[in-house]
């Protein structure tokens, strides 16, 4: 390895191509994180050279530091390096350097255009057989579009990418530019100080250039300097190492780039999801959820690339072979994400996520993949059995600690099946004991939602999920079609809350005890239901005659229906409809013993 501070010149001012590897991400930085801080930098030095200080003019300012990678050349072409780390910065210095090129146009300068210029692109008569080596900075297939726009002479071009990065880059530089060395300027000011920002650009910014000898480890020294600038994902960390391997095996990583990683590169991969508690990366997740799914066991978040690293190092696969096996499994995962509304495995994947339970990720990937139950009527099957296990589990509070293992052990048992079916899936979760993994009967069910107080003790959105898929089983039942329901609706009680003033107790011998069975009654089940937010808003604690009305008027849903059909509204009305719709819940999400799973 050879390090050198060098400046803009040693970089950009010879004949050479960075060549920015497919598998490198996209361009990603942005106007407040990076560019403003680039030009405030910038602008510091130039204000050096008009302060009146001669002393410090030649004072050089430090950009950070970029690493190259030998590339093999033919003789008679340009030389060429591989960008290893740094190619955020190379693009946005070259982006800044077009657009201070496209100012000097416009003022007129010929010879600071010029010089600009020289840093953008290499003599033509060197590049006749080789066009795309006339770019100083080669970028990846994601970018070269808006790259080449940006420092490209085309308005229209520009217009066409408006809000790609890239391109807003180049807007945000020249106007900075512009304004800091025209306006109200004369011409002869606006010349001074253009080409003291071309002085600047050639002799004053430096960087420490790393230049890989052959022995040198281009994996290890990414990993090393990943922490400078925007943070990478995980996903970026493995995406590089994979094809510093394959480049190592003498892959055509460009093809392997472009057959198997490129659709994981697309903006949808990037973006922050909803994991448990956190938000991470879409692909992320995914990797998590596939090497958990290959390791057969839990693999923590931040711990993602080590644990992938070592993976890749004990198998003996090749990584064409490993690539193949991601893409199938990512587009198994993009399934899951894109469910049509109101499928069946829409519906449990909603439900699944309302119990967070995203540790049967790495069970389902399996299930959905090439490996796993290959009926589609008997992948649903197996899913309704661990929906029916998870609901059941949720309604009675059961300890949540330990599904990952549960569900990593279920991947392990049914891998031993030769044609497994969603029998072995139920088997497995019916042969489970103890609080950590018991399927609760149809009894423990229904008893529970007779008399829990289920509004306070159960989150909202879960208690939702339970009333929404109550209400869905009923519509199924009434016409055989399962409508989705909406999802914005607010769980409503019936016998309000505050109930003191509008609803009096009867008369009774023991008021106190009266009070506090009416206090428990309005929170089990029997008293709730789902109802637009206005709606909600406007019965609120209203007596039942009222109430009856507005659910008449401006309700549809069945779970509405049973309601408005009772003349009055009580305890003991209360009680029975939680105990049908205990039996709903139970025929809905099947217990253990139920023929189904047989």
């Amino acid at each position: 390895m050879k390090a050198d501070t060098v400046d803009l010149a040693a970089i950009f001012g010879q004949q050479v191509s960075y060549r920015i590897p497919m598998f490198q991400r996209p361009y990603v930085w942005k106007e407040e994180t990076e560019w403003v801080p680039l030009w405030d930098d910038i602008r510091a030095v130039l204000d050096r050279q008009f302060d009146g200080t001669p002393a410090n003019d030649s004072t050089p300012h430090f950009l950070g530091a970029v690493v190259f990678d030998q590339v093999l050349n033919q003789a008679g072409k340009v030389q060429s390096r591989y960008v290893v780390d740094g190619q955020q910065r190379l693009t946005t210095l070259q982006v800044f350097i077009a657009a201070a090129r496209s100012v000097a146009v416009e003022l007129d300068l010929a010879d600071a255009a010029r010089m600009f210029g020289m840093l953008l692109f290499n003599e033509e008569f060197l590049v006749r057989n080789s066009p795309d080596d006339r770019l100083k900075v080669f970028p990846s297939i994601f970018d070269r579009e808006a790259f080449l726009a940006a420092i490209g002479d085309d308005a229209s071009a520009k217009e066409q990418l408006k809000g790609h990065r890239i391109v807003e880059a180049d807007r945000f530089f020249r106007d900075a530019i512009r304004s800091w060395a025209a306006a109200d300027r004369t011409p002869e000011e606006a010349s001074r100080r253009v080409e003291t920002l071309s002085n600047v650009l050639w002799k004053l910014l430096v960087v420490v250039a790393i230049d890989l000898d052959a022995q040198d480890n281009a994996q290890v020294i990414f990993e090393t300097l990943n922490a400078r600038g925007t943070p990478l994902l995980a996903a970026d960390l493995i995406k590089n190492h994979l094809f510093q391997a394959a480049k190592a095996g003498g892959a055509d990583i460009d093809a392997l780039y472009a057959t198997y990683w490129q659709p994981l590169d697309r903006s949808w991969w990037r973006e922050d999801v909803q994991a448990g508690r956190l938000k991470r990366p879409r692909l992320d997740i995914f990797l998590n959820h596939w090497l958990a799914m290959r390791l057969g066991r839990e693999v923590i978040a931040h711990q993602l690339f080590r644990e992938f690293k070592r993976f890749l190092e004990a198998e003996p696969e090749t990584v064409m072979q490993l690539l193949d096996e991601l893409a199938t499994y990512a587009s198994v995962y993009e399934r899951f994400e894109r469910e049509t509304d109101g499928s069946d495995m829409e519906r449990f994947l909603y439900r699944l996520n309302t119990m967070e339970v995203t540790t049967a990720y790495p069970f389902l990937l399996w299930l959905f993949g090439p490996e796993g139950i290959r009926d589609e009527a008997e992948r649903l099957r197996s899913v309704a059995a661990i929906e029916s296990w998870l609901a059941r589990r949720v309604i009675l509070r059961a300890n949540t600690q330990g599904y990952s293992s549960i569900f990593l052990a279920l991947l392990a048992n049914l891998r031993k099946v030769a044609s497994p079916t969603a029998r072995d899936v139920a088997n497995y979760l019916r042969g489970l004991e103890g609080e950590r993994g018991y399927w609760p009967s149809d009894e423990l069910v229904r008893t529970n939602l007779l008399t829990m107080p289920v509004y306070p003790v159960l989150l909202r959105k879960r208690l939702r999920m339970i009333l929404e898929s109550i209400e869905e089983e009923l519509q199924r039942r009434a016409s055989q079609e399962v409508p989705a329901v909406k999802r914005d609706l607010t769980v409503e009680h019936v016998l309000p809350q505050h109930w003191l003033a509008k609803w009096p107790l009867p008369p009774t011998d023991d008021e106190v005890a009266a009070r506090a069975a009416r206090d428990v009654a309005k929170h089990t089940i029997g008293n709730l239901l789902l109802i637009t937010g206005r709606l909600n808003t406007e019965q609120s604690n209203s007596g039942w005659t009222k109430k009856r009305k507005l659910l008449n008027d401006r309700s549809t849903l069945l779970l509405s229906a049973e309601v408005r059909s009772e003349d009055h509204w009580d305890e003991v009305v209360i009680r029975a409809r939680s105990e049908r719709l205990g039996g709903v819940v139970t025929q809905l999400w099947r217990g253990p013993t139920d023929p189904y799973w047989s």
